[in-house]
């Protein structure tokens, strides 16, 4: 989501992930091979060059995701893939958080999206209110955007994303063909954080990973934890690996509301 600005060698030191990793894994699963440089100036290549490598550690996968603890990476390589189609997906309101969890699920089951992504009703509001052209639906219990980037068997993916939404109580959906409409969709995820800052005046951003058949616990308890604290947490994230950003909206000028969101 942070494509506008984050770097090759950020993703590799912290073995980022993203919107994307539901179909591709993280950036671990495609570093080949890093340059390093130790702390006492050797320079390290992690694997030889060779096609076949089975001897000793794997020091690539141990150098990515070591933020900069272990050394320096001066150089990446990594694989490849064939270029993906055109992004196509589906958009739909839910009543609840649960219905849409339960809808995710059964995309799961049923066909590899590229990206699924799911805003509650706090971060849906907040995001409407800082855009309201953002394209979210009013008075959402929770929102899913299921996509497809597949070159062909979109149009499949899609028929299945829009009877499966609907089967589990969409109370809105839009079919994005174009890419668009897709990248506007997009733009509206992307907008958790600022609008969650702005929802009143300040934020702490969090970042946790569950196993899927957890998520609707996790997502209850933080409802619960927010109604107990007196504080908005609105979350959204990556429900198609679990992966959740729990974020605590406070207004920073009054100390007893920093004091409990922190």
């Amino acid at each position: 989501a942070s494509h506008e600005s984050c770097t090759i060698g950020g993703n590799v030191a912290t073995n980022a992930g993203g919107m994307r990793c539901v179909k591709y894994g993280v950036t671990r699963d495609w570093v080949r091979t890093l340059e390093v440089v130790l702390a006492d100036g050797t320079v390290v290549h992690t694997r030889p060059g060779t096609v076949k490598a089975v001897a000793g550690l794997d020091l690539t996968s141990l150098f990515v995701g070591s933020e900069g603890t272990l050394g320096v990476v001066t150089e990446v390589t990594v694989a490849l893939r064939h270029a993906p189609g055109p992004s196509r997906g589906v958009s739909a309101g839910f009543p609840t958080v649960a219905a849409a969890l339960s809808a995710a699920n059964a995309i799961m089951a049923a066909r590899r999206p590229s990206t699924l992504e799911l805003l509650d009703a706090v971060v849906v509001d907040a995001v409407r209110r800082l855009d309201p052209d953002a394209g979210l639906p009013a008075g959402a219990g929770a929102w899913l955007l299921a996509l497809t980037d597949e070159p062909v068997g979109a149009a499949d993916d899609l028929a299945a994303f829009s009877a499966i939404c609907r089967a589990h109580g969409a109370s809105s959906l839009t079919v994005a063909d174009d890419e668009a409409e897709v990248d506007r969709l997009l733009a509206a995820r992307r907008l958790l954080n600022p609008a969650m800052r702005e929802y009143r005046g300040a934020s702490l951003n969090e970042d946790v990973c569950v196993p899927r058949s957890q998520l609707p616990a996790v997502l209850a308890a933080i409802e619960a934890l927010s109604a107990e604290i007196g504080l908005p947490i609105g979350t959204g994230g990556h429900v198609g690996d679990g992966n959740l950003h729990p974020v605590v909206a406070y207004d920073p000028d009054d100390d007893a509301q920093v004091a409990v969101a922190r």
